[in-house]
Protein backbone atom coordinates (compact mmCIF):
# COMPACT_ATOMS: atom_id res chain seq x y z
CA UNK A 1 0.00 0.00 0.00
CA UNK A 2 1.22 3.52 -0.76
CA UNK A 3 2.70 4.98 2.45
CA UNK A 4 1.30 8.41 1.52
CA UNK A 5 -2.22 7.02 1.81
CA UNK A 6 -1.51 5.38 5.18
CA UNK A 7 -0.04 8.62 6.60
CA UNK A 8 -3.37 10.40 6.03
CA UNK A 9 -5.35 8.20 8.42
CA UNK A 10 -4.57 7.54 12.09
CA UNK A 11 -5.75 3.91 12.34
CA UNK A 12 -3.43 1.64 10.30
CA UNK A 13 -5.82 -1.33 10.51
CA UNK A 14 -8.67 0.87 9.32
CA UNK A 15 -6.53 2.15 6.48
CA UNK A 16 -5.72 -1.37 5.33
CA UNK A 17 -9.35 -2.47 5.70
CA UNK A 18 -10.54 0.61 3.81
CA UNK A 19 -8.04 0.15 1.03
CA UNK A 20 -9.10 -3.48 0.59
CA UNK A 21 -12.85 -2.76 0.83
CA UNK A 22 -13.39 0.32 -1.27
CA UNK A 23 -16.94 -0.65 -2.25
CA UNK A 24 -18.00 -0.98 1.42
CA UNK A 25 -16.62 2.35 2.62
CA UNK A 26 -17.93 4.02 -0.54
CA UNK A 27 -21.41 2.71 0.31
CA UNK A 28 -20.98 4.01 3.87
CA UNK A 29 -19.98 7.47 2.62
CA UNK A 30 -22.92 7.86 0.26
CA UNK A 31 -25.35 6.32 2.75
CA UNK A 32 -24.42 9.00 5.24
CA UNK A 33 -24.30 11.99 2.91
CA UNK A 34 -27.19 11.10 0.61
CA UNK A 35 -30.08 12.92 2.25
CA UNK A 36 -32.28 14.89 -0.13
CA UNK A 37 -33.79 17.27 2.44
CA UNK A 38 -34.73 17.67 6.12
CA UNK A 39 -37.96 15.73 5.77
CA UNK A 40 -35.99 12.64 4.72
CA UNK A 41 -34.07 12.47 8.01
CA UNK A 42 -36.27 9.66 9.30
CA UNK A 43 -35.61 7.40 6.31
CA UNK A 44 -31.96 8.50 6.31
CA UNK A 45 -31.51 7.19 9.85
CA UNK A 46 -33.20 3.93 8.88
CA UNK A 47 -30.79 3.48 5.95
CA UNK A 48 -27.85 3.92 8.33
CA UNK A 49 -29.40 1.38 10.71
CA UNK A 50 -29.76 -1.15 7.89
CA UNK A 51 -26.11 -0.63 6.94
CA UNK A 52 -24.98 -1.25 10.54
CA UNK A 53 -27.00 -4.47 10.70
CA UNK A 54 -25.85 -5.71 7.29
CA UNK A 55 -22.14 -5.35 8.11
CA UNK A 56 -22.50 -5.94 11.88
CA UNK A 57 -20.57 -2.82 12.87
CA UNK A 58 -21.03 -0.02 15.41
CA UNK A 59 -22.07 3.51 14.55
CA UNK A 60 -18.58 4.83 15.40
CA UNK A 61 -17.02 2.33 12.99
CA UNK A 62 -19.55 3.39 10.37
CA UNK A 63 -18.40 7.02 10.74
CA UNK A 64 -14.78 5.85 10.44
CA UNK A 65 -15.71 4.21 7.12
CA UNK A 66 -17.25 7.52 6.00
CA UNK A 67 -14.08 9.41 6.95
CA UNK A 68 -11.83 6.79 5.35
CA UNK A 69 -13.51 7.02 1.96
CA UNK A 70 -13.45 10.81 2.00
CA UNK A 71 -9.77 10.87 2.99
CA UNK A 72 -8.41 8.08 0.78
CA UNK A 73 -10.48 8.29 -2.37
CA UNK A 74 -11.94 11.83 -2.52
CA UNK A 75 -8.93 13.69 -1.11
CA UNK A 76 -11.06 15.58 1.47
CA UNK A 77 -9.30 16.86 4.60
CA UNK A 78 -10.26 15.39 7.98
CA UNK A 79 -11.32 18.85 9.22
CA UNK A 80 -13.73 19.26 6.31
CA UNK A 81 -15.11 15.76 6.83
CA UNK A 82 -15.73 16.36 10.53
CA UNK A 83 -17.53 19.62 9.71
CA UNK A 84 -19.76 17.89 7.15
CA UNK A 85 -20.53 15.02 9.52
CA UNK A 86 -21.46 17.51 12.26
CA UNK A 87 -23.79 19.35 9.87
CA UNK A 88 -25.79 16.16 9.24
CA UNK A 89 -25.70 14.84 12.80
CA UNK A 90 -26.93 18.17 14.20
CA UNK A 91 -30.27 17.59 12.44
CA UNK A 92 -31.24 14.97 15.02
CA UNK A 93 -29.82 16.48 18.25
CA UNK A 94 -31.75 16.01 21.50
CA UNK A 95 -34.03 18.84 22.54
CA UNK A 96 -34.49 20.45 25.97
CA UNK A 97 -37.28 19.30 28.28
CA UNK A 98 -39.20 22.56 27.77
CA UNK A 99 -39.16 22.01 24.01
CA UNK A 100 -40.14 18.38 24.49
CA UNK A 101 -43.11 19.37 26.64
CA UNK A 102 -44.22 21.94 24.08
CA UNK A 103 -43.83 19.41 21.27
CA UNK A 104 -45.84 16.85 23.25
CA UNK A 105 -48.67 19.39 23.68
CA UNK A 106 -48.77 19.98 19.92
CA UNK A 107 -48.73 16.31 18.94
CA UNK A 108 -51.45 15.65 21.52
CA UNK A 109 -53.60 18.19 19.65
CA UNK A 110 -52.86 16.27 16.45
CA UNK A 111 -53.80 13.00 18.11
CA UNK A 112 -57.15 14.34 19.36
CA UNK A 113 -58.10 16.19 16.17
CA UNK A 114 -60.21 14.69 13.39
CA UNK A 115 -59.97 17.82 11.25
CA UNK A 116 -57.44 17.24 8.45
CA UNK A 117 -57.06 20.97 7.79
CA UNK A 118 -56.32 21.68 11.44
CA UNK A 119 -53.80 18.83 11.58
CA UNK A 120 -52.03 20.15 8.48
CA UNK A 121 -51.89 23.61 10.02
CA UNK A 122 -50.37 22.23 13.23
CA UNK A 123 -47.82 20.14 11.33
CA UNK A 124 -46.82 22.96 8.97
CA UNK A 125 -46.67 25.86 11.45
CA UNK A 126 -44.75 23.82 14.05
CA UNK A 127 -42.52 21.83 11.65
CA UNK A 128 -43.58 18.43 12.97
CA UNK A 129 -41.38 15.82 11.30
CA UNK A 130 -41.79 12.07 11.76
CA UNK A 131 -38.42 11.85 13.54
CA UNK A 132 -39.81 14.23 16.20
CA UNK A 133 -42.58 11.73 16.87
CA UNK A 134 -39.94 8.97 17.04
CA UNK A 135 -37.99 11.10 19.50
CA UNK A 136 -40.97 11.60 21.83
CA UNK A 137 -41.64 7.85 21.69
CA UNK A 138 -38.05 6.97 22.67
CA UNK A 139 -38.20 9.50 25.53
CA UNK A 140 -41.34 7.89 26.94
CA UNK A 141 -43.81 10.66 26.10
CA UNK A 142 -45.94 8.37 23.91
CA UNK A 143 -47.18 4.81 24.22
CA UNK A 144 -47.16 2.54 21.16
CA UNK A 145 -50.82 3.15 20.29
CA UNK A 146 -50.47 6.94 20.46
CA UNK A 147 -47.21 6.77 18.54
CA UNK A 148 -48.75 4.77 15.69
CA UNK A 149 -51.83 7.03 15.46
CA UNK A 150 -49.86 10.30 15.53
CA UNK A 151 -47.26 9.01 13.06
CA UNK A 152 -50.06 8.03 10.68
CA UNK A 153 -51.73 11.44 10.92
CA UNK A 154 -48.46 13.37 10.57
CA UNK A 155 -47.37 11.26 7.61
CA UNK A 156 -50.67 11.90 5.83
CA UNK A 157 -50.49 15.61 6.61
CA UNK A 158 -46.94 15.92 5.27
CA UNK A 159 -47.94 14.10 2.09
CA UNK A 160 -51.01 16.30 1.63
CA UNK A 161 -49.02 19.49 2.30
CA UNK A 162 -46.32 18.43 -0.16
CA UNK A 163 -48.89 17.97 -2.92
CA UNK A 164 -49.89 21.60 -2.34
CA UNK A 165 -46.20 22.65 -2.22
CA UNK A 166 -46.14 23.46 1.48
CA UNK A 167 -42.94 22.11 3.03
CA UNK A 168 -41.76 21.80 6.63
CA UNK A 169 -38.16 22.70 5.83
CA UNK A 170 -36.46 24.93 3.29
CA UNK A 171 -34.37 22.00 2.07
CA UNK A 172 -37.45 20.31 0.61
CA UNK A 173 -38.29 23.40 -1.41
CA UNK A 174 -34.73 23.77 -2.66
CA UNK A 175 -34.50 20.07 -3.55
CA UNK A 176 -37.49 20.52 -5.88
CA UNK A 177 -36.40 23.89 -7.29
CA UNK A 178 -33.02 22.28 -7.96
CA UNK A 179 -34.56 20.05 -10.65
CA UNK A 180 -37.70 22.01 -11.56
CA UNK A 181 -37.93 24.23 -14.65
CA UNK A 182 -41.66 24.96 -14.49
CA UNK A 183 -41.86 28.66 -13.54
CA UNK A 184 -45.39 28.38 -12.16
CA UNK A 185 -44.46 25.57 -9.76
CA UNK A 186 -41.36 27.43 -8.58
CA UNK A 187 -43.48 30.52 -7.89
CA UNK A 188 -46.01 28.48 -5.91
CA UNK A 189 -43.20 26.99 -3.81
CA UNK A 190 -41.79 30.45 -3.06
CA UNK A 191 -45.20 31.90 -2.19
CA UNK A 192 -46.03 29.03 0.17
CA UNK A 193 -42.66 28.71 1.89
CA UNK A 194 -40.21 30.97 3.65
CA UNK A 195 -37.23 30.48 1.34
CA UNK A 196 -34.16 32.69 1.60
CA UNK A 197 -31.12 32.99 -0.61
CA UNK A 198 -28.85 32.72 2.44
CA UNK A 199 -30.13 29.17 3.10
CA UNK A 200 -29.02 27.81 -0.28
CA UNK A 201 -25.41 27.31 0.76
CA UNK A 202 -26.52 25.60 3.98
CA UNK A 203 -28.78 23.30 1.93
CA UNK A 204 -25.93 22.33 -0.37
CA UNK A 205 -23.32 21.85 2.38
CA UNK A 206 -25.68 19.59 4.34
CA UNK A 207 -27.61 17.68 1.68
CA UNK A 208 -25.33 17.74 -1.36
CA UNK A 209 -21.99 16.87 0.23
CA UNK A 210 -21.32 14.20 -2.37
CA UNK A 211 -20.81 16.89 -5.02
CA UNK A 212 -17.47 18.37 -6.01
CA UNK A 213 -16.72 22.00 -5.15
CA UNK A 214 -17.34 23.05 -8.77
CA UNK A 215 -20.66 21.17 -8.82
CA UNK A 216 -21.69 22.82 -5.55
CA UNK A 217 -20.83 26.26 -6.89
CA UNK A 218 -22.84 25.67 -10.07
CA UNK A 219 -25.81 24.31 -8.10
CA UNK A 220 -25.80 27.31 -5.76
CA UNK A 221 -25.87 29.70 -8.73
CA UNK A 222 -28.63 27.73 -10.47
CA UNK A 223 -30.94 27.69 -7.42
CA UNK A 224 -30.15 31.31 -6.58
CA UNK A 225 -30.97 32.45 -10.12
CA UNK A 226 -34.26 30.53 -10.13
CA UNK A 227 -35.17 32.02 -6.74
CA UNK A 228 -34.43 35.63 -7.73
CA UNK A 229 -36.14 35.35 -11.12
CA UNK A 230 -39.26 33.83 -9.57
CA UNK A 231 -39.42 36.50 -6.86
CA UNK A 232 -39.21 39.20 -9.51
CA UNK A 233 -42.04 37.59 -11.50
CA UNK A 234 -44.13 37.36 -8.32
CA UNK A 235 -43.51 41.04 -7.54
CA UNK A 236 -44.64 42.07 -11.03
CA UNK A 237 -47.81 39.97 -10.75
CA UNK A 238 -48.58 41.28 -7.25
CA UNK A 239 -48.08 44.89 -8.36
CA UNK A 240 -50.51 44.36 -11.24
CA UNK A 241 -53.06 42.78 -8.90
CA UNK A 242 -52.70 45.63 -6.43
CA UNK A 243 -53.24 48.16 -9.22
CA UNK A 244 -56.47 46.38 -10.17
CA UNK A 245 -57.65 46.46 -6.55
CA UNK A 246 -56.91 50.18 -6.33
CA UNK A 247 -58.87 50.84 -9.50
CA UNK A 248 -61.82 48.82 -8.19
CA UNK A 249 -61.80 50.77 -4.93
CA UNK A 250 -61.68 54.08 -6.78
CA UNK A 251 -64.64 52.99 -8.93
CA UNK A 252 -66.72 51.89 -5.95
CA UNK A 253 -65.93 54.75 -3.53
CA UNK A 254 -66.09 58.37 -4.66
CA UNK A 255 -63.62 60.08 -2.31
CA UNK A 256 -64.28 63.45 -3.95
CA UNK A 257 -67.58 63.53 -2.04
CA UNK A 258 -65.60 63.84 1.20
CA UNK A 259 -64.80 67.44 0.14
CA UNK A 260 -68.50 68.30 -0.19
CA UNK A 261 -69.65 70.95 2.31
CA UNK A 262 -72.39 68.62 3.54
CA UNK A 263 -69.79 66.12 4.77
CA UNK A 264 -68.76 67.33 8.20
CA UNK A 265 -66.95 64.23 9.47
CA UNK A 266 -65.56 60.81 8.64
CA UNK A 267 -68.75 59.32 10.05
CA UNK A 268 -70.83 61.32 7.57
CA UNK A 269 -68.75 60.03 4.66
CA UNK A 270 -68.81 56.40 5.90
CA UNK A 271 -72.60 56.49 6.22
CA UNK A 272 -72.89 57.93 2.71
CA UNK A 273 -70.63 55.24 1.21
CA UNK A 274 -71.94 52.38 3.35
CA UNK A 275 -68.52 51.44 4.76
CA UNK A 276 -67.16 51.19 8.29
CA UNK A 277 -64.42 53.40 9.68
CA UNK A 278 -61.75 50.69 9.61
CA UNK A 279 -62.27 50.15 5.88
CA UNK A 280 -62.32 53.91 5.31
CA UNK A 281 -58.83 54.34 6.72
CA UNK A 282 -57.55 51.32 4.79
CA UNK A 283 -58.95 52.71 1.53
CA UNK A 284 -57.63 56.18 2.33
CA UNK A 285 -54.15 54.71 2.77
CA UNK A 286 -54.44 53.10 -0.69
CA UNK A 287 -55.69 56.38 -2.17
CA UNK A 288 -52.37 57.97 -1.25
CA UNK A 289 -50.68 56.04 -4.09
CA UNK A 290 -53.53 56.26 -6.55
CA UNK A 291 -54.56 59.93 -6.26
CA UNK A 292 -52.20 61.80 -3.98
CA UNK A 293 -53.68 65.32 -4.54
CA UNK A 294 -57.15 64.08 -3.50
CA UNK A 295 -55.61 62.26 -0.54
CA UNK A 296 -53.87 65.45 0.62
CA UNK A 297 -57.08 67.48 0.20
CA UNK A 298 -59.00 65.02 2.39
CA UNK A 299 -56.23 65.04 5.01
CA UNK A 300 -56.25 68.87 5.03
CA UNK A 301 -60.03 69.01 5.56
CA UNK A 302 -59.75 66.47 8.39
CA UNK A 303 -56.89 68.47 9.91
CA UNK A 304 -58.87 71.73 9.76
CA UNK A 305 -61.82 70.04 11.48
CA UNK A 306 -59.56 68.91 14.31
CA UNK A 307 -57.95 72.35 14.43
CA UNK A 308 -61.32 73.94 15.08
CA UNK A 309 -61.84 71.55 17.97
CA UNK A 310 -58.39 72.35 19.35
CA UNK A 311 -58.88 76.10 19.19
CA UNK A 312 -60.48 76.18 22.61
CA UNK A 313 -59.53 74.33 25.71
CA UNK A 314 -60.35 74.38 29.39
CA UNK A 315 -57.63 75.79 31.63
CA UNK A 316 -58.98 73.71 34.48
CA UNK A 317 -58.72 70.57 32.30
CA UNK A 318 -55.06 71.35 31.54
CA UNK A 319 -54.29 71.58 35.26
CA UNK A 320 -56.25 68.37 35.94
CA UNK A 321 -54.31 66.44 33.31
CA UNK A 322 -51.02 67.92 34.56
CA UNK A 323 -51.75 66.70 38.08
CA UNK A 324 -52.58 63.23 36.79
CA UNK A 325 -49.29 63.12 34.89
CA UNK A 326 -47.43 63.90 38.12
CA UNK A 327 -49.48 61.91 40.63
CA UNK A 328 -51.15 59.18 38.57
CA UNK A 329 -54.83 58.63 37.78
CA UNK A 330 -57.63 56.42 39.08
CA UNK A 331 -58.59 53.16 37.37
CA UNK A 332 -62.15 51.80 37.23
CA UNK A 333 -61.69 50.22 40.69
CA UNK A 334 -60.62 53.49 42.29
CA UNK A 335 -56.95 52.52 42.52
CA UNK A 336 -54.16 54.92 41.49
CA UNK A 337 -52.17 53.85 38.45
CA UNK A 338 -49.55 55.41 36.17
CA UNK A 339 -50.83 58.00 33.70
CA UNK A 340 -50.34 56.84 30.10
CA UNK A 341 -50.28 58.47 26.67
CA UNK A 342 -53.73 57.01 25.98
CA UNK A 343 -55.11 58.83 29.04
CA UNK A 344 -53.69 62.07 27.69
CA UNK A 345 -55.39 61.81 24.29
CA UNK A 346 -58.67 60.70 25.86
CA UNK A 347 -58.83 64.00 27.74
CA UNK A 348 -57.44 66.61 25.35
CA UNK A 349 -56.84 67.38 21.68
CA UNK A 350 -53.90 69.68 22.42
CA UNK A 351 -50.52 68.75 20.99
CA UNK A 352 -47.81 68.13 23.64
CA UNK A 353 -46.12 71.47 22.79
CA UNK A 354 -49.35 73.46 23.13
CA UNK A 355 -50.23 71.59 26.33
CA UNK A 356 -46.89 72.47 27.96
CA UNK A 357 -47.29 76.08 26.84
CA UNK A 358 -50.85 76.23 28.24
CA UNK A 359 -49.73 74.83 31.61
CA UNK A 360 -46.80 77.24 31.83
CA UNK A 361 -49.30 80.14 31.43
CA UNK A 362 -51.63 78.71 34.10
CA UNK A 363 -51.96 80.54 37.42
CA UNK A 364 -51.86 77.14 39.13
CA UNK A 365 -48.50 76.26 37.58
CA UNK A 366 -46.18 74.19 39.76
CA UNK A 367 -42.48 73.69 38.91
CA UNK A 368 -42.39 70.04 40.09
CA UNK A 369 -45.46 69.28 38.00
CA UNK A 370 -43.95 71.06 34.98
CA UNK A 371 -40.83 68.93 35.32
CA UNK A 372 -43.00 65.78 35.51
CA UNK A 373 -44.84 66.89 32.33
CA UNK A 374 -41.57 67.35 30.46
CA UNK A 375 -40.33 63.93 31.61
CA UNK A 376 -43.65 62.40 30.50
CA UNK A 377 -43.39 63.75 26.95
CA UNK A 378 -39.65 62.97 26.74
CA UNK A 379 -40.52 59.37 27.53
CA UNK A 380 -43.38 59.39 25.02
CA UNK A 381 -41.84 60.97 21.92
CA UNK A 382 -44.41 60.89 19.11
CA UNK A 383 -44.69 62.32 15.62
CA UNK A 384 -47.27 61.73 12.91
CA UNK A 385 -44.46 62.21 10.39
CA UNK A 386 -42.42 59.32 11.85
CA UNK A 387 -43.51 56.01 10.30
CA UNK A 388 -42.13 54.11 13.29
CA UNK A 389 -44.60 55.96 15.56
CA UNK A 390 -47.72 55.46 13.45
CA UNK A 391 -49.86 52.33 13.25
CA UNK A 392 -50.23 50.67 9.84
CA UNK A 393 -53.83 49.50 9.97
CA UNK A 394 -53.72 46.89 7.19
CA UNK A 395 -50.60 45.21 8.56
CA UNK A 396 -52.01 45.23 12.09
CA UNK A 397 -55.38 43.74 11.12
CA UNK A 398 -53.78 41.00 9.00
CA UNK A 399 -50.95 40.25 11.42
CA UNK A 400 -50.73 38.29 14.66
CA UNK A 401 -50.72 40.12 18.02
CA UNK A 402 -50.23 38.21 21.29
CA UNK A 403 -50.49 39.58 24.84
CA UNK A 404 -50.17 37.88 28.21
CA UNK A 405 -53.62 37.53 29.82
CA UNK A 406 -53.78 35.94 33.29
CA UNK A 407 -50.20 34.69 32.78
CA UNK A 408 -51.23 32.93 29.56
CA UNK A 409 -50.50 34.00 25.96
CA UNK A 410 -53.62 35.44 24.32
CA UNK A 411 -53.95 36.01 20.56
CA UNK A 412 -55.95 39.18 19.85
CA UNK A 413 -58.75 38.69 17.33
CA UNK A 414 -59.25 40.88 14.26
CA UNK A 415 -62.60 42.01 15.69
CA UNK A 416 -60.93 43.20 18.90
CA UNK A 417 -58.37 45.13 16.90
CA UNK A 418 -61.11 46.76 14.81
CA UNK A 419 -63.02 47.71 17.98
CA UNK A 420 -59.99 49.49 19.41
CA UNK A 421 -59.09 51.23 16.13
CA UNK A 422 -62.68 52.45 15.79
CA UNK A 423 -62.63 53.57 19.43
CA UNK A 424 -59.57 55.74 18.82
CA UNK A 425 -60.67 57.06 15.43
CA UNK A 426 -64.14 58.04 16.65
CA UNK A 427 -62.52 60.18 19.34
CA UNK A 428 -60.05 61.74 16.91
CA UNK A 429 -57.13 60.14 18.74
CA UNK A 430 -54.03 59.81 16.53
CA UNK A 431 -53.18 56.20 15.69
CA UNK A 432 -49.77 56.13 17.32
CA UNK A 433 -48.57 52.56 17.82
CA UNK A 434 -47.91 53.14 21.53
CA UNK A 435 -51.39 54.57 22.12
CA UNK A 436 -53.00 51.72 20.16
CA UNK A 437 -51.11 49.06 22.14
CA UNK A 438 -52.15 50.64 25.43
CA UNK A 439 -55.80 50.71 24.32
CA UNK A 440 -55.60 47.12 23.06
CA UNK A 441 -54.20 45.86 26.36
CA UNK A 442 -56.94 47.61 28.30
CA UNK A 443 -59.58 46.24 25.96
CA UNK A 444 -58.56 42.58 26.32
CA UNK A 445 -58.36 43.08 30.09
CA UNK A 446 -61.87 44.55 30.14
CA UNK A 447 -60.72 48.06 31.09
CA UNK A 448 -61.55 49.91 27.88
CA UNK A 449 -65.17 51.03 27.59
CA UNK A 450 -66.19 51.29 23.97
CA UNK A 451 -69.58 53.00 24.34
CA UNK A 452 -69.46 56.56 22.99
CA UNK A 453 -70.96 58.22 26.05
CA UNK A 454 -68.52 56.62 28.52
CA UNK A 455 -64.84 57.05 29.38
CA UNK A 456 -62.24 55.05 31.20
Amino acid sequence: MDKGIIDRIDDLNLAILAYNNESVIKEAYYTYFTISNRCELNSHLKRIGNFLKRYNISYDTFLDYVKAYGLLFLNISIETLKHRITAVSSLSKDQSKAKNDKLFTIVSEIKNSSNDEQIEKLVFSNHIYLDKIDYLFTKGYLDRQSYDLISFKVSNAIESLSKKYFFLHFSTGFSIIEKEDNEEIIEIIIRNNNLHKCDIRSFISTYRNNLTDIEKENLEKSISDKLEEAKERIKIKDDKERSKQLENILNSIDFTLFLDNNIKSVNDFCCLMGINRSDYYIYLELLKDLNNPLYLAIKEKSHNSRKNINSEYSKDNVVSIANQIKNGCLDKNGNTRKFELLDYFLQTKLSPGKFVDAYRKSEKRNEDTLLAIRDFFNNNVISEFDNDCMLFITSELNGTTIFMLNDEPYEVTREEKEDVINFLQERGIPLYTKVYKQALKRHINGNLILEDEKRL
